[in-house]
């Protein structure tokens, strides 16, 4: 799914959890920019609540999630997946 600051990429995995994997570009900034970026995206991922499980979720940053804050960020993740149907 293709959205202005993120993209996910989803698959149904063998096992009862879900695994996460982040993509952060260094087109994206320097490693101070990147680290923070990886860091909003797993607290918001952390805090997502009533997701299916069983699935491996790529995250893949854009350039333009360079100064989004932690909300833009969450409304995002929540957008993308909802249209994935990886809500229960």
């Amino acid at each position: 799914m293709v959205k202005k600051r993120l993209v996910v990429y989803y698959r149904k995995n063998k096992y009862d959890y879900n695994r996460l994997g982040l993509t952060v570009s260094p087109k994206i900034g320097c490693a101070v920019v990147r680290n923070r970026t990886r860091r909003l995206i797993k607290e918001n991922y952390r805090n997502l609540q009533g997701l299916k499980e069983g699935y491996d979720i790529v995250i893949v940053a854009r350039g333009s999630i360079v100064n989004s804050s932690y909300s833009e960020i969450g409304k995002e993740l929540v957008k993308a997946f909802s249209e994935c149907s990886l809500f229960k």
